[in-house]
């Protein structure tokens, strides 16, 4: 019997991930991420990323992308907490990267 399918002990997590459950357990965002198809149709849309997209009854969703994810979306534009609009494009995100948005850092 072989260990194979067990998570290795040693690899460390992210600190992307562990911050990310950080704010789960305090409850600063919510239990699941932003859904992505949302991304999809603001992008349709040409509209950005906005606060109150990412409001929901369970907490405050956090944007979570992968570069994988971000070269299947072609990128996205956002509204920082400064009222800037922010573009993100796959070509910008170094390859094993993960892009992380927490709901302070987005504007309304």
């Amino acid at each position: 019997m072989t260990n194979e399918h067990l998570p290795d002990p040693t690899e460390q997590v992210p600190a992307w991930r562990q911050e990310l459950l950080r704010r789960r357990e305090s409850k600063e965002v919510g239990p699941y991420d932003f859904d992505l198809n949302c991304l999809v149709y603001l992008n349709e849309e040409d509209e950005p990323l906005i606060r109150k997209d990412v409001a929901d009854k369970t907490g405050p969703k956090a944007v979570v992308v992968t570069k994988q994810e971000m070269l299947e979306l072609g990128g996205f534009d956002y509204i920082d907490n400064k009222g800037r609009r922010i573009s993100v494009d796959p070509e910008s995100m170094p390859e094993g990267e993960v892009l992380v948005l927490y709901p302070e850092q987005l504007g309304t």
